[in-house]
């Protein structure tokens, strides 16, 4: 994954708001029960407000208001088939990957999955774990995407440069990554790279922007390439030796 920090600094919308709050509301909306957040008076509304607020004002919110991300079916039935790979694959026990995708095959794919699910006490608290770490990712997306600043931050995001004599002890896909060619200029050859230990997984775009801003702020880089072991994650950036940029292809 490559990514940088170019879109970092743009047009906020600061909303004194939790985001445990905003996550609960999230967490109960539906296509029938959408909610909005009213980003001038930081509260979180029906539909229902919504209507009432565009009567009285002459409908005039398109700005203030902002809808929840949509959640559908099909993006439950993705993130059970990640899991079904990612952690179920892994651990084995009575239930198998095989047995979790052949249950998303069935016309009752989400009952069925929940159904084998339910025969495992110590799987099913997995799945609940992995599947609201996903809803927290779709959210911190939708805050990113529309500009909105939480007063209290969801995550912050600290990085620690490795040192040279480190290197051999990190796993041998991050170890044997290397810059080969700068793609702004085609040189190629050797590039001086370097390697940071990230405080938390890059895997969305507000956390994406926050690595981004911990870079360029201590150490003067907005582009990386992000390397995750499940445990650790890395992220290495290199510098064009000719031209200066840093969109570098990686390979081993």
């Amino acid at each position: 994954m490559c990514a940088e920090g170019g879109d970092v600094e743009h047009a906020k919308k600061k909303v004194k708001i939790r985001f445990a709050k905003l996550l609960a509301a999230f967490l109960r909306a539906d296509e029938s029960r959408p909610h909005y957040l009213d980003t001038q008076e930081s509260l979180i509304v029906s539909r229902e407000e919504l209507q009432k607020h565009g009567s009285s004002s002459g409908g005039k919110v398109a700005g203030r208001f902002v809808a929840f991300p949509a959640k559908s079916q099909l993006a439950e039935l993705s993130d059970m088939e990640m899991f079904a790979y990612e952690v179920a694959g892994s651990l084995g026990g009575m239930l198998t990957a095989e047995s979790l995708l052949d249950a998303l095959k069935a016309k009752d794919a989400r009952g069925k999955f929940m159904a084998l699910l339910s025969e495992d006490p110590k799987l099913l608290k997995k799945w609940e774990a992995f599947r609201l770490e996903a809803e927290k990712n779709l959210l911190m997306d939708w805050l990113f995407e529309n500009g909105i600043e939480l007063g209290v931050p969801p995550v912050k995001i600290r990085v620690r440069e490795i040192a040279q004599e480190e290197w051999k002890k990190l796993p041998s896909e991050v170890r044997d990554m290397k810059p080969r060619a700068c793609l702004k200029c085609g040189s190629g050859g050797e590039f001086a790279r370097r390697l940071f230990a990230c405080s938390a997984p890059v895997e969305n775009r507000l956390k994406e922007a926050e690595a981004a801003r911990a870079l360029l702020d201590k150490h003067g880089l907005s582009k990386f390439d992000v390397y995750s072991n499940g445990r650790n994650t890395f992220l290495l950036c290199a510098k064009c030796k000719n031209c200066g940029s840093e969109e570098i292809f990686m390979d081993f």
